[in-house]
């Protein structure tokens, strides 16, 4: 059972690393700066460890695309962050399992792969499912999301980022993380530059420094651990379960958004009323039935 419980780490920690970010964008700071923040951080941490452990040699172009994966993935937590400022985290969240529909799509147009009927029924539940949870009534209408257009962005860099990963990703766990990070820091570089945006980053930083360096040592401490035993659960069970396994951080995240909802309105707020609660539940129970056709099928 080993396997099982680091399996449910990675979304465990993941998940509260989403609650954290949600707090680090409604009370600390913007979007786009916490993104940049988080980035440069959770990118960096590793470097600290890394006379620690010794690493592989790489080929050149190996670890060219890894970082270019890095920098893929940084890309998408910036709109992710955006995302996240706009919208609740339990809403957020479960967007994420849209990117294995996207790699089949991928797959299809451009490497002339077959989609057979369980893959095509498992697309349509995810999808159903991310169109569910992304719809909301508002004075007896339906409006969509208006971190809609953020997560499709999104969507496509974590997409792209996850496919030069498994094109040319080493077995040595470390050799990865530690060039994947790297990446991770040169994509705020230009976010940095543009519009000065390293002046603004710097005058949030000296409004609340502690509370701000606690929230983002914590976020990278999380992303470590979140990446670090998803990979060992990977080693030692199949990836078809270890994937669902994961997937269940969307549920994580409902809890704990609704926990501190009602017990601490201060940090977070979302809609806790027994109707949206069921309509949330439905729609991520939803997903997480496409990613388990997906997975074995």
């Amino acid at each position: 059972m080993i396997w099982l419980l680091l399996s449910l780490i990675p979304p465990f920690v993941w998940g509260i690393g989403s609650i954290l970010d949600k707090i680090l964008v409604s009370k600390y700071i913007k979007g786009l700066h916490a993104g940049i923040l988080t980035n440069l951080v959770s990118g960096l941490l590793p470097l600290l460890i890394l006379p620690f452990f010794h690493l592989k040699q790489v080929s050149l172009n190996s670890i060219f695309w890894i970082v270019c994966a890095g920098i893929l993935w940084g890309c998408a937590r910036l709109f992710y962050c955006l995302a996240i400022s706009k919208e609740e985290a339990s809403r957020v969240i479960p967007f994420f399992q849209i990117s294995p529909v996207l790699i089949l799509i991928f797959s299809f147009f451009f490497l002339h792969d077959t989609i057979n009927s369980k893959q095509a029924l498992g697309f349509t539940a995810i999808l159903a499912g991310v169109l569910w949870i992304s719809v909301r009534k508002k004075e007896k209408k339906l409006h969509i999301t208006d971190a809609l257009g953020d997560l499709i962005i999104y969507t496509f860099f974590i997409t792209s980022a996850f496919l030069l990963l498994k094109a040319f990703s080493k077995n040595d766990l470390w050799v990865s993380m530690i060039f994947l990070n790297i990446g991770f820091a040169l994509s705020t570089v230009p976010f940095l530059i543009f519009n000065n945006n390293w002046q603004n980053v710097i005058k949030d930083i000296k409004k609340q420094p502690k509370p701000l360096f606690t929230i983002l040592i914590s976020l990278a401490l999380l992303t470590l651990i979140g990446r670090s035993t998803f990979f060992a659960a990977l080693a030692i069970a199949p990836a078809a379960i270890v994937t669902i396994v994961s997937s269940v951080q969307a549920l994580f995240v409902l809890v704990f958004a609704t926990y501190l909802s009602i017990n601490l309105p201060h940090l977070i707020k979302e809609d806790v009323s027994i109707k949206v609660l069921v309509s949330k539940t439905g729609a991520i129970l939803l997903i997480l039935l496409g990613v388990a056709i997906l997975a074995f099928a």
